[in-house]
């Protein structure tokens, strides 16, 4: 057994969904620019009295009970992230990164393992002499889409896979709930536009996970030979650098992409400068560039540019697969570019949100053990007759500046509250106001000095302020003036928000 300590980098952001979504109002407030993760059961508890159902039976939402003071009270939250979803509509939601019982996002060792898997495949195709490819090879099932291909490259099953020597652990990270994680906005970039958004926990900066990758080596010893992969041991020793292979190939092709977009599409010039970091970067002998996670892309979970090789197969498979989005209405033709968009990591929305970063990219280093290195260049290049510069030992580079989200803009001081109005109030304008109706959409509320029937009156949505819960009839609530309507001459309708 060969067992190393490895760290792993966030180089852009990086989400590995836990199977569950987040729903406003249910699992999350948003307050002051970032998102809280409720602890339910402390709500629950601490909120016991006002769990009362309405005419209908239903009971208040979590996000229904709190209160401005409850945000003091951090009890009452699991975590809290940077940013926030762009939705602010009742029920909108965020998918969860993976965590720990405790909270803690952790990247799961079958993660890291199917990257490298990945790319085992793709640069061990051609030393294996596989066959020219078939329909048969590739199956029916999307879930095991190429199984048989895969037993031809790794071995006929688990027992007798050449990954059973390879093991690589969970890695653990921050210690703290939530720590590492930010709400990131996603969304799909074709050579047309920005499209399908979504939200995403997701981990960002140049936040570490440790954990180990053990290499089994007694099961390349003689007596294990009927397990049929000795003749691919090497592959293992040439891990990292059969990596940096793939992802390089990779890189080069995204690069392009990236550059070569149409100029009406939304400027997407921060991901090609990433990418050109990442082809220009000098790795250390131990260290590893990788896509994980969710938006690596169909090129970086299969076997990418083998299965291209015949242009006709290729778009038997798109088509038997639903590949191609537009279905019955495709125009595609043999030979045509795919994948024809990438998900990426966008800030701002509608017609002003700009693509920011790729999403998964991290930097694997790990520890050399006794001063020997774990891992060998490939055959192909380690016969080669070294150059000087070859001789000459690689300090590791600095990786590429991760990308992160914009800091949320400190919040302005408050204006004071006015006593009384004599105009109608404007943008930024504080209040108190008392409630004088409220339904299940919105709550009215007097504005001081003026006549709710003949002047004007305040209205505040209950989708656009979570911390509206049951409010009663005669309550008073702080209020900022956002925007006014004359509904009719001399009558005015002043939206505002709680604060």
């Amino acid at each position: 057994m060969t067992t190393v300590n490895v760290s792993v980098k966030i180089l852009s952001p990086v989400h590995i969904g836990a199977g569950r979504e987040l729903r406003l109002g249910f699992d999350f407030v948003l307050y002051n620019g970032q998102t809280w993760i409720f602890n339910e059961d402390a709500i629950l508890e601490a909120k016991a009295e006002r769990l009362i159902p309405d005419k209908q039976g239903h009971y208040p939402l979590p996000g229904a009970l709190l209160q401005e003071a409850d945000f003091k009270n951090l009890a009452l939250f699991r975590y809290i992230l940077r940013g926030q979803p762009r939705s602010v509509k009742a029920d909108a939601r965020m998918q969860a990164f993976i965590k720990d019982p405790f909270d803690r996002p952790y990247i799961p060792g079958s993660s890291l393992k199917g990257a490298l898997r990945t790319a085992l495949a793709w640069t061990g195709w051609k030393e294996i002499n596989m066959p020219r490819l078939t329909r048969r090879d590739i199956g029916n099932s999307r879930s095991w889409a190429a199984k048989p291909l895969e037993g031809k490259i790794f071995g006929k099953d688990p027992n007798h896979d050449l990954l059973r020597a390879l093991q690589v652990s969970d890695l653990r990270g921050p210690q703290n709930p939530g720590e590492g994680l930010a709400v990131i906005n996603a969304q799909v970039l074709s050579r047309k536009a920005l499209q399908s958004p979504i939200e995403l926990e997701a981990l960002i900066g140049q936040v570490e996970f440790h954990g180990s990758i053990t290499i089994d080596d007694t099961l390349f010893a003689p007596w294990a030979a009927k397990l049929g992969f000795s003749d691919r041991q090497h592959w293992l020793k040439e891990l990292f650098p059969r990596a940096n292979e793939h992802s390089r190939a990779r890189i080069q092709q995204l690069l392009k992409w990236f550059e070569t977009l149409p100029p009406d599409v939304p400027n997407a010039k921060s991901i090609a400068d990433f990418y050109y970091q990442l082809l220009n970067v000098q790795l250390s002998p131990h260290q590893a560039i990788v896509q994980i996670g969710w938006g690596a892309g169909w090129d970086g979970k299969t076997y990418w540019t083998h299965l291209k090789q015949d242009a006709q197969l290729f778009e038997q498979l798109v088509r038997d697969f639903h590949l191609d989005k537009a279905g019955k209405f495709s125009r595609r033709k043999a030979g045509d570019p795919f994948p024809t968009s990438r998900r990426v990591a966008v800030r701002g929305k509608g017609n002003d949100a700009r693509p920011i970063a790729p999403f998964g990219w991290v930097l694997i280093t790990v520890e050399p053990t006794d001063g020997k290195e774990l891992f060998t260049q490939p055959r192909s290049q380690s016969q080669q007759q070294p150059s000087s510069q070859q001789n000459k030992p690689q300090a590791a580079a600095p990786a590429p500046r991760p990308v992160e989200p914009a800091a949320p803009k400190p919040k302005p001081a408050e204006k004071p509250l006015i006593a009384s109005f004599k105009d109608i109030p404007k943008p930024g304008d504080r209040f108190r106001g008392k409630v004088f109706s409220k339904d299940k959409g919105e709550v009215l509320l007097e504005i001081p000095g003026l006549n709710p029937d003949e002047q004007a009156y305040a209205v505040s949505l209950r989708s656009e302020n979570p911390l509206l819960g049951k409010v009663k009839e005669g309550q008073s609530l702080e209020c900022e003036a956002i925007a006014a309507e004359e509904e009719s001459s001399g009558y005015w309708r002043v939206k505002c928000r709680l604060g």
